[in-house]
Order: structure tokens, then sequence, then C-alpha cells
């Protein structure tokens, strides 16, 4: 590579890590060379790594291969990498449960399609309850009774007392339950 840009002159001239630099040092230069054959070792292990290769390094660690040793060894090899993938995978499918005032939240919005107002995706609940009141007018009051107890449990959480919490998410629930009808 030095003579092939040879002519150039500025190859690595100004780079203090430059072979160059150092071609004077003996260490280094025994440094490099023992860096190079080491290299040169592993690229021909790995890549000069053929199917004979293969076929001796299996009979050194099982002796003499056999057609029912081998597959064995090769779906127990495959399991061992395809059941832990498995795992995570199926694992993550099931939803995460949704807090109790967003679970009712979505029962609120379930009722409501069936009465012909259906939330918009990514609609707030405000805007929701206040899309429900021009479209629906009979059920203004009601949507606006579980709107605002939905917003007050979602928005103040952390901030208030367990007790009261559990009273809103009660009264929530009741309000659900009895629907428009009883307001």
């Amino acid at each position: 590579l030095e003579e092939a840009v040879a002519g150039e002159g500025s190859f690595l001239a100004n780079s203090p890590l430059s072979p160059l630099r150092y071609r004077g040092v003996n260490w280094v230069n025994m440094l490099r060379l023992r860096y190079d054959a080491l290299t040169y070792q592993w690229q021909s292990w790995v890549v000069g790594f053929d199917g004979e290769e293969q076929y001796r390094l299996l009979q050194n660690l099982f002796g003499s291969i056999r057609t029912p040793v081998f597959a064995g060894v090769v779906l127990a090899s495959g399991a061992l990498v395809l059941l832990p993938v498995a795992w995570l995978l199926l694992r993550r499918r099931r939803p995460p449960a949704l807090p109790p005032e967003q679970a009712l939240y979505l029962d609120f919005c379930e009722q409501m399609h069936k009465r012909g107002v259906t939330r918009r995706p990514g609609e707030a609940p405000g805007s929701f309850g206040r899309r429900i009141a021009l479209e629906a007018p009979a059920l203004q009051e009601w949507a606006h009774q579980v709107t605002a107890v939905f917003d007050q449990l979602e928005y103040s959480q952390g901030s208030g007392e367990p007790a009261a919490h559990r009273q809103q998410l009660a009264h929530l629930r009741q309000l659900l339950r009895r629907g428009p009808q009883a307001q």
C-alpha cells in the first residue's frame, strides 16, 4: 500500500497513528505483525469452516454421528433458540389492563355508539361530550356528568385521597348503570 501511493506523498502523513511513523520501532512492528497473524488465523478458521470441518467438529463433540443423534442435536438447538423467542412474542400479545376509569369510559363510548353517536379516533372526552350535546341533545346532561367525573378521575390521579378516588369510581359506575333515562 505504501508503494502504491508513494508518488502522492500524503498518505497518512499527518496521522499520529500512521504505521509509517513507527516503521523503525521494532516492538510496534511485532505487534502489528502478530495482529495480522491473529486476524489471518481467525479469518481462515471462520471463513474456511466448510462441511468437512463441521463434520469433524461434530465427530469430536459427539463421537460417531448417527442420523437420530444429529437430528436430535439440531432439534434441541432449534428449540433452545425458538422457545424463548416464542415466549417473548406470545407474552407481549396480551394488552395491558386499563385503569378502571378508562375501562368505564370505554363502556360509556360503547353505549353512546349504540345510541348513534360514535367517538372519533383521538377525540378527547370533552370534545366528544360537546359533540353529543349537538348530535343527541337528550343525552347531553348524562354525557356531561359522565365526562366530568371521568375527567376528574383521569386528570387528578395521585393528587387526591384513595377513598375519594374509589368514591368517584363508584359514582361513575352508578351513572353508567342508570343511563340517560334516570337524569
